[in-house]
């Protein structure tokens, strides 16, 4: 089981375990954690969900896809 650290704009953090398949916006919505609304239903078109990754983990991930990549230029953080 994979463990999902959210932080909200103020600091606040909340660790929670995620059951495997589901995706970090799914877990946020059904632990209640504040903040993710989900309005977009999970199309990655709203923006309050944002994932960082440590630099140390970028090389276990796949490239990001054309769409992903043209999502992720409109958001507020690199």
């Amino acid at each position: 089981m994979s463990t999902v650290i959210f932080t909200s704009a103020s600091g606040d953090v909340v660790e929670i375990d995620a059951t495997p398949g589901d995706s970090v916006m799914e877990t946020a919505v059904r632990n209640g954690v504040l903040g993710i609304v989900a309005e977009c239903g999970g199309s990655l078109s709203c923006a309050t969900c944002h994932v960082f990754v440590d630099q140390e983990d970028l090389a276990t991930l796949p490239e990001a896809e054309e769409m992903e990549d043209e999502m992720l230029w409109g958001t507020a953080v690199d």
